[in-house]
């Protein structure tokens, strides 16, 4: 904040015996917060302040308000955070790392994403992978271990476990009955 200038008394003959006569004494932030001591913010303040000072709150025309910088992108909606797990599904995926994605805490995100879709982030992440690599068995002639990596899960035996959950039968099985339904 600007320095506030002012007399230090309303009369204007000098206020100590140091101060010459006929000069008045003028004190700077007299009365101010900081018990007088002058607070100084620099440069870049009072080019900011200026700014903001001489800027029409309503502009003509086309031209856009000054921004000094431009927003953080974040995913913090649903839309935004889903698109992400989406595009990342290989990607080995902790709480940790969705939360920073999100710009939310772990437990922030816990409870959004809860109402959001009703279940947990890592909860969610594993029936999404496997319906990503459920056409796999059945176009492709990967191995089982290669269609769960490529599934973003770590070990092929968690995916055989997921995938009987989701899908109500094994790969092996699923591909074969596409191969019979196919021939």
């Amino acid at each position: 904040m600007p320095a506030i200038t002012r007399f230090h008394s309303s009369r204007c003959g000098p206020t100590s015996r140091r101060e010459g006569r006929g000069s008045p004494r003028i004190s700077r932030d007299a009365g101010h917060a900081s018990g007088g001591r002058r607070l100084d913010d620099g440069a870049a303040a009072a080019a900011d302040a200026a700014r903001l000072a001489v800027a029409p709150l309503v502009r003509d025309g086309g031209q856009a308000r000054f921004i000094a910088s431009e927003p953080p992108q974040r995913t913090s909606t649903p839309h935004a955070l889903m698109e992400w797990l989406h595009g990342h599904l290989r990607e080995p995926s902790t709480r940790d790392a969705i939360a920073r994605q999100s710009a939310m805490s772990v437990r922030t995100l816990a409870r959004r994403f809860q109402e959001w879709t009703g279940t947990l982030p890592l909860q969610w992440l594993r029936p999404a992978r496997v319906r990503r690599a459920q056409p796999l068995p059945q176009t492709t002639a990967l191995s089982v271990e290669r269609i769960a990596t490529e599934a973003g899960f770590g070990l092929a035996s968690a995916f055989r476990e997921r995938f009987v959950r989701i899908v109500g039968t094994t790969p092996k099985r699923y591909r074969q009955a596409f191969r019979l339904q196919a021939g």
